[in-house]
């Protein structure tokens, strides 16, 4: 989504865009067709090693201005140290990066562009963010044929769409209480486009391709109950599409849900994380209890809405035992599907700012490599490998309560591609069977990731 944005504002002030896998071949390949004068990367944690190692080898090739946006920059603004590394984009990029390519076109002073961290004969220029965009209705809708070129992109039913951004909340383990304090006295974080706005966008793609099902990827979609009362009424009369949304468990009432339900809501996704009370509350800083998250999933239930639990292990401090309970809780709450992480300790986060605290994680965030940071914990954790063997038969421990024996049992046996692989053959058909309100066919579940025995062998 980010990319999609960030294309349509340059798109919108008049410059030309494109995108292209991060691999070094594909890469060169635009380049020689595209010719661009600027490269930019949008980055997670990570992922970052091999766009970097991609750019060092393209700046000796090619005269390009480097620009690297996106999650790992903004909170760890440092990499504009790296080689190769021209600028760094801190926070929303839309007015930033149209500022500094109109600056680089007409030859203008670029060291004092609002948002980035720029590097100029050696030194570095660090300037703060602007203010947030207020009205979010203002921004062109995101530039989405920058994807559709691909043709599974284009065909793919399930569309994302952003009805809001920020998050008014400040869990520990989540980069938004740091955003907080980076646009701190720069405007509201959690700001709302207009129901219209967003009914408007979804026809318009409804029209030019395949429309399934609306996936809305807000940090949290159901903010106050007038607002979701407005979108049910507008989105049932316009679209009635299946849709998907996050929210919190307090958000969900009786009439909340009956409000999803008359919209076709097809699954509601809410964070349980933990069931150990002190990690949630003291810890996680989530301060809700037991009893209403169980009751939230069940009144979904009632209305036959489909949903998915959020959970984390590996949490810093967390026992064994203590992650059992987490599956308890899901037990009791019966999500239709579990889903769990391992914590991974990003930059600047309060809960990787603790695990270093306790000296189980040396604040080397190298060791946070790609996919398998959700997968293995990086932390020195007692019990650990069992930890992560836990994160393997999770959902089915949730699902099958009577296999819990067995599985404490089985997560005293060293990892293995067995586990892994009866991982994702579970994760693959509760996703395909639940998840999507249409039928994925083969190639589409390759397509997506769920190329169940491939991704075990990795």
């Amino acid at each position: 989504m980010g990319l999609m944005y960030i294309s349509a504002a340059l798109k919108a002030a008049g410059h030309q865009a494109e995108i292209c896998r991060s691999s070094l071949r594909e890469v060169r390949k635009s380049l020689n067709q595209f010719k661009p004068q600027i490269i930019g990367f949008s980055l997670m944690t990570g992922f970052h090693f091999g766009a970097l190692e991609v750019n060092r080898k393209i700046k000796k090739d090619y005269n390009c201005f480097s620009v690297l946006g996106g999650p790992h920059p903004t909170f760890f603004p440092e990499i504009v140290n790296e080689e190769g590394v021209d600028a760094v984009c801190i926070g929303e990029g839309e007015l930033a990066i149209v500022e500094l390519v109109n600056r680089l076109e007409s030859g203008d002073d670029i060291t004092d562009i609002a948002n980035f961290w720029i590097k100029k004969d050696g030194e570095i220029f660090k300037n703060g963010v602007r203010p947030l965009i207020e009205e979010l209705d203002t921004i062109p809708f995101p530039d989405r044929e920058l994807y559709n070129k691909y043709s599974f992109r284009r065909s793919f039913k399930l569309k994302t769409f952003l009805s809001n951004r920020g998050c008014p909340y400040n869990c520990t383990y989540c980069f938004n209480h740091i955003y907080k304090k980076i646009y701190a006295d720069k405007g509201k974080v959690l700001r709302l486009r207009s129901i219209d706005n967003i009914i408007e966008e979804i026809k318009e793609i409804r029209d030019q391709y395949p429309l399934g099902c609306v996936w809305f990827v807000d940090d949290i979609f159901i903010t106050t109950e007038d607002r979701l009362r407005e979108f049910s009424e507008k989105y049932k009369k316009a679209i009635g599409i299946p849709y998907i949304c996050y929210a919190r468990v307090e958000s969900i009432t009786r009439e909340v849900c009956k409000l999803l339900q008359a919209s076709n809501c097809h699954l509601v996704s809410m964070g349980i994380e933990t069931g150990n009370d002190y990690l949630r509350r003291e810890v996680l800083q989530r301060k809700m209890n037991n009893e209403r998250m169980i009751n939230a999933f069940q009144m979904l239930r009632g209305e036959e809405i489909k949903t998915l639990s959020q959970n984390l292990i590996g949490i810093p401090g967390e026992t064994l035992s203590e992650a059992f309970e987490t599956i308890q809780l899901n037990i009791h709450s019966q999500p239709t599907i579990a889903q769990v992480n391992i914590f991974t300790p990003y930059p600047k986060l309060t809960l990787t700012e603790k695990a270093k605290e306790l000296g189980i994680f040396p604040g080397d965030f190298d060791r946070i490599v790609g996919e398998i940071s959700t997968s293995k914990s990086v932390l020195k954790l007692k019990d650990k490998y069992q930890l992560e063997n836990l994160h393997k038969f999770f959902a089915i421990g949730v699902r099958f309560p009577f296999l819990l024996p067995l599985i404490k049992i089985l997560i005293k046996i060293p990892a293995n591609f067995f586990y892994r692989f009866i991982r994702n053959i579970w994760q693959g058909y509760s996703w395909r069977r639940h998840y999507y309100p249409f039928r994925v066919s083969f190639y589409e579940d390759l397509k997506l990731g769920w190329g169940l025995l491939l991704r075990s062998i990795q």
